[in-house]
């Protein structure tokens, strides 16, 4: 299981077959997709995962939303922008941080929220591609302006994160 509580709630259903944690899709998954995202998870495998997983998963429902809109896997054609997110945007729109191990004002250390390092990896490992995208170009332009030491310790701290991950994409740290 996850120690990222954002994650654990929706990655380990109660029941095999149950249904998602709200019908519209809600913050569980989202956090979900979110983390695939940033740990370049393999979007037609999340896809997979949640038809799995999921009674009220549908084939025609879910491909657009995990492969298009959510992870932009179809290249910006259901989404202008990537559902990409750092541990703060999940903090103002849940309440699993406070219940959460990583403190999400942290960007690096060894209790830092991952998501905030794997957030800014994700915009620099596509910042060609979305310089020029009217809604990721701010935050790219803000990436830029990090000191290249800060840059070099979130990718880092990234990387290192990533390395806990076992071949499901759950995190064996904490």
């Amino acid at each position: 299981m996850s120690t990222l509580k954002c994650c654990s709630q929706s990655q380990n259903p109660p029941h095999p077959k149950s249904l998602s944690p709200n019908l519209g899709r809600g913050t569980c998954p989202q956090a979900i997709e979110n983390f695939a995202l940033l740990a370049g998870i393999n979007p037609h495998e999340v896809h997979e995962w949640y038809l799995a997983v999921y009674a009220d998963a549908f084939e025609w429902v879910d491909a657009p939303n995990t492969i298009g809109m959510s992870r932009f896997a179809d290249g910006g054609v259901l989404g202008s922008k990537p559902y990409a997110a750092s541990g703060a945007y999940i903090n103002r729109m849940s309440d699993y941080c406070g219940a959460c191990r990583y403190k999400v004002k942290q960007r690096t250390g060894p209790d830092a929220c991952p998501l905030n390092a794997l957030y800014w990896d994700f915009l620099a490992r596509h910042k060609k591609r979305f310089a020029n995208n009217s809604r990721m170009a701010q935050m790219v332009r803000t990436y830029e302006k990090f000191l290249n030491g800060d840059r070099v310790s979130l990718h880092k701290q990234a990387e290192t994160f990533l390395k806990t991950l076992d071949k499901t994409g759950t995190d064996k740290a904490g």
